[in-house]
């Protein structure tokens, strides 16, 4: 097996990393193992709210409600509260719920399948930004498709809302690097933000920035 680099970042020539070189695979969730659809969440809350799609598409990237329910600052409870005053809505929990998870789609079956035999060769990892809402959405969604245990896919699962950090910030790589006592050089990230893979890139981490959730196949051969 070798790891073939499809989309490096700022030009770089595709090239080959051999087997030995990299030891450690360390996956993103949504975009790369999970489908993802975000503006269908954009488009539900638009819905409920009157708001223009335009303006929440704008916000949803700083809102700090975001980025505090991803690093589980806050509760599910608090989030919906300050979300409803977001969107100016009497809307229901149920309601926002179903708008939140309207992005998540499918697990393939076929990814659960290529890592299942890629810890065969490596150490594998699962670094995501998600929050108590989505986690408890997502975990349905993949038990359906036959997985009971999807955290039993890698050698240990970290979820940004239960350890108190989130991408794109250097201290959460430094955690994993840390805890699992990797090196960065034998380590490669896949992630289908650039903003991520970039910094995992600073830290001397090999990265893949994936612009397809179909090219995860094509990665390893």
């Amino acid at each position: 097996m070798s790891i073939l680099f499809l989309s490096p970042i700022f030009g770089e020539q595709n090239s080959k990393v051999g087997v030995q070189g990299i030891q450690n695979v360390i996956f993103d969730l949504g975009g790369v193992l999970l489908n993802l659809a975000v503006e269908r969440t954009y488009l539900a809350f638009a819905e409920i709210s009157g708001r223009p799609v335009s303006e929440i598409q704008r916000d949803a990237g700083s809102l700090q409600l975001f980025l505090d329910f991803e690093k589980g600052l806050i509760s599910a409870e608090v989030f919906r509260h300050q979300l409803r005053d977001y969107l100016q809505t009497a809307a229901p929990d149920h309601a926002l719920d179903d708008a939140w998870n309207a992005m998540l789609l499918d697990f393939p079956p076929a990814k659960a399948t290529l890592l299942d035999q890629l810890k065969n060769t490596h150490r594998t990892f699962l670094l995501s930004n998600t929050n108590v809402i989505h986690w408890h959405a997502f975990t349905k969604t993949i038990w359906y498709t036959g997985i009971n245990n999807f955290d039993g896919l890698f050698e240990r699962a970290y979820y940004s809302h239960q350890i108190g950090m989130r991408k794109p910030d250097g201290e959460i790589f430094e955690f994993v690097l840390t805890q699992q006592k990797l090196k960065p050089h034998e380590t490669l990230f896949i992630d289908d933000n650039k903003q991520n893979v970039e910094a995992a890139r600073q830290l001397g981490i090999a990265t893949v920035h994936l612009t397809s959730p179909e090219q995860l196949y094509s990665i390893f051969q």
